[in-house]
């Protein structure tokens, strides 16, 4: 006979045993279970919501100050306009999308499908840039599909007093980016 003491002995009862180890090989079983529905089965929804959540960093440029002559008077100002752009990932029929955009911002319905089509996996791509108030408003009564499209605020640069010291004061071009003169 041994000369090591008993399970009885020692204060543990073989029924109890049994019992946490059953308890605790449940716990991991219903834990494994839900892991494999989260990972498997419901993959695509959480890939969806982690998509609608994701964040990304984008520059906002400063609004460029206004240039004045030494009598105050404006030379060079900045406005807001929006500009429209879509998200061809997202589109999941172009050619009715450049159909009614096309339609509404005299732009070539082949022209504005194929600028769509061939860019299917882009996250942004730029419509028309300085929509008019009347384009602005034609294009939110579109029913488009939802995240597929939007406006973006943008700073178009006005010269009030025409090409007065254009050499000196230089011009911004669309996209904002002073080129020559003061403007540089």
């Amino acid at each position: 006979m041994s000369n090591s003491p008993t399970t009885r002995e020692l204060g543990l009862h073989p029924g109890r045993a049994r019992l946490v180890v059953t308890v605790l090989g449940l716990g991991w079983l219903i834990l494994s279970a839900r892991l494999v529905q989260l990972q498997w089965v419901q993959r695509d929804q959480f890939a969806g919501k982690a998509e609608q959540q994701r964040e990304f960093v984008e520059e906002t440029p400063a609004r460029p100050g206004d240039i004045v002559d030494r009598q105050g008077r404006l030379l060079a100002t900045t406005l807001t306009t929006r500009s429209l752009y879509v998200v061809p990932v997202k589109i999941a029929d172009p050619q009715s999308v450049a159909n009614a955009l096309a339609g509404l911002l005299g732009l070539s319905p082949d022209g504005l499908l194929e600028k769509i089509a061939i860019n299917p996996q882009r996250q942004f791509l730029w419509i028309k840039r300085r929509l008019t108030e009347s384009e602005i408003e034609a294009v939110k009564r579109l029913t488009l599909p939802k995240g597929s499209w939007g406006f973006r605020d943008e700073y178009r640069r006005e010269y009030p007093q025409g090409v007065v010291a254009a050499q000196v004061i230089g011009l911004r071009d669309i996209d904002g980016v002073g080129r020559g003169g003061i403007e540089e």
